[in-house]
């Protein structure tokens, strides 16, 4: 009972520190602006306009950076865990060979570091995750704080919002 209870430890522990790290890799999420709905200055409503397109598209950009890392890091796990079942398989049958037990526990070491950069490599991922859900949903804001401007330049500004709309993106 007291193995196993270790065991879990070292498991668990090795999962935290996974975490630890990939909390570390993680850039800060876009912080998006609040629209001014009492402003009824035109040259206003369209700088802020402007300023929620471009919240989106760093918002979108920060989306998609989250999206490839937890990709590479899907990735990375994957290879871990093909390494590792791989080290396991030949202890198995490098135990069941009178020739290759002298070299069982460098290869049970090998497969037992392999498991420990699965867990480690799990933690990350699971980091890149939560990073991933935190920027889409920042990017969901600025697309609807940037829907909200243009609806108060539009609504507001109805002659000018078409002067301020024709301006290129910024993504």
């Amino acid at each position: 009972m007291t193995a196993g209870l270790i065991g879990l430890g070292i498991i668990v522990g090795l999962y935290l520190i996974g975490r630890a790290i990939g909390n570390g890799g993680n850039p800060s999420t876009i912080t998006v602006g609040s629209n001014n709905t009492d402003t009824r200055d035109c040259t206003e409503l369209c700088n802020q306009w402007d300023n929620r397109r471009q919240e989106r598209c760093n918002a979108e950009k920060d989306e998609g950076t989250a999206q490839n890392r937890v990709g590479t890091l899907n990735s990375q796990l994957l290879a871990a865990i093909a390494a590792a079942a791989t080290a396991s398989a030949a202890l198995v049958a490098c135990l069941a060979s009178v020739f290759c037990a002298p070299f069982a526990p460098g290869i049970a070491a090998l497969a037992a570091v392999l498991w420990a950069a699965v867990l480690v490599t799990a933690g990350q991922l699971g980091s890149a995750q939560a990073d991933l859900a935190n920027k889409a949903a920042a990017a969901q804001n600025a697309r609807a704080a940037e829907q909200q401007a243009r609806d108060l330049l539009t609504q507001t500004c109805p002659t000018e919002a078409s002067a301020c709309l024709a301006r290129p993106s910024p993504c």
